[in-house]
């Protein structure tokens, strides 16, 4: 999971420094299957990404919830127990 949360957290960090965590947002679809990308694991996943990115106190975390249609194509939903 460091692997895959390297760079969003790098990011991250560079950017709030630039702008300002009170400016700074980030989005995720952790169901999402874009050019067929998907993470066999998105809830522990984005779960890890999210507590790393909460000493960053960014201003929000917005998590595109799958559709429907996501689903059809390949998407897999991402919900807590």
């Amino acid at each position: 999971m460091r692997t895959r949360s390297r760079l969003t957290l790098e990011v991250s960090e560079a950017v709030t420094k630039v702008w300002g965590a009170d400016r700074v947002g980030i989005r995720f679809s952790p169901g999402g299957v874009f050019n067929d990308m998907r993470d066999s694991d998105p809830l522990a996943t984005f779960s890890h990404v999210l507590h790393e990115l909460n000493r960053f106190q960014l201003a929000y975390a917005h998590l595109i919830v799958s559709t429907e249609d996501d689903v059809r194509h390949g998407a897999v939903p991402v919900a807590p127990d």
